[in-house]
């Protein structure tokens, strides 16, 4: 992974409470992606504002729709015209993204894809003797 060095020379403009979470999606790809997938951004937009905290006021995180970290704006900095990714947004895509790895984890210590097919079929077949724990993994 190439490193973003101009983005994490600007952390400093940051609390250390924010500059934790900047970090935090700095290394999580996916996490980034899914933000950005779900954000209702503009065709031809290139860079978008994630906030830490204001939407108006920042802090920001700007980052490419490409998913590549541009820099840090400070409370106070503005984002100009870029559009902003609410920190509510970031939040409820954050608790999707952990809930779906958690079912993924579960599924795959219940025995992965032969083991769905194993669950699926008790399910349909002896329905009472599935514990609580398989049907989550099946739901998963």
């Amino acid at each position: 992974m190439q490193h973003a060095e101009h983005f994490l020379s600007r952390l400093d403009r940051l609390p250390r409470s924010e500059v934790d979470l900047a970090l935090e999606l700095y290394r999580d790809a996916e996490l980034l992606r899914a933000v950005l997938d779900a954000a209702t951004l503009p065709e031809r937009v290139e860079r978008v504002a994630i906030s830490l905290d204001d939407p108006v006021q920042g802090p920001f995180l700007v980052v490419t729709r490409g998913g590549h970290f541009v820099t840090c704006l400070g409370r106070g900095m503005r984002a100009g015209d870029l559009p902003v990714v609410k920190r509510g947004e970031l939040d409820a895509i954050s608790r999707k993204i952990a809930r779906l790895r958690e079912r993924m984890d579960l599924a795959k210590q219940l025995g992965g894809v032969r083991g769905h097919a194993r669950l699926l079929r008790r399910l349909l077949v002896a329905s009472d003797s599935v514990s609580r724990e398989d049907f989550l993994a099946v739901a998963a």
